[in-house]
């Protein structure tokens, strides 16, 4: 495959495209993300992602799970990415929405 035909991204001396799916759903699976819940959430990814300087390409939120499309350097671990998205979308969450606790 050559690197042309991709989208790249630059750093240093080196050019990568590392994408990672992420799933994750509530707790018991509860069908909660429906309505404002979904639109804030979109909405809080979306500033996340921007903050931390990653690509959140198609996502999709269902009302029981949500699915992650992410670019991120190859310098931030897959599991930093999940834990400042979920973290900080929780906290978010839980000040909008108190009675999700």
């Amino acid at each position: 495959m050559s690197l042309k035909n991709t989208k790249n991204k630059t750093i240093s001396h080196s050019k990568y495209n590392i994408n990672y799916y992420i799933v994750f759903c509530p707790k018991y699976r509860h069908n909660i993300f429906k309505d404002e819940l979904e639109y804030e959430l979109l909405k809080c990814f979306k500033v996340i992602c921007h903050c931390y300087d990653y690509e959140l390409t198609p996502q999709e939120i269902m009302p029981d799970h949500v699915h992650l499309f992410i670019s991120a350097p190859p310098i931030v671990a897959p599991v930093d990415i999940v834990r400042k998205l979920k973290s900080i979308s929780a906290n978010e969450i839980f000040k909008g929405f108190p009675k999700l606790k």
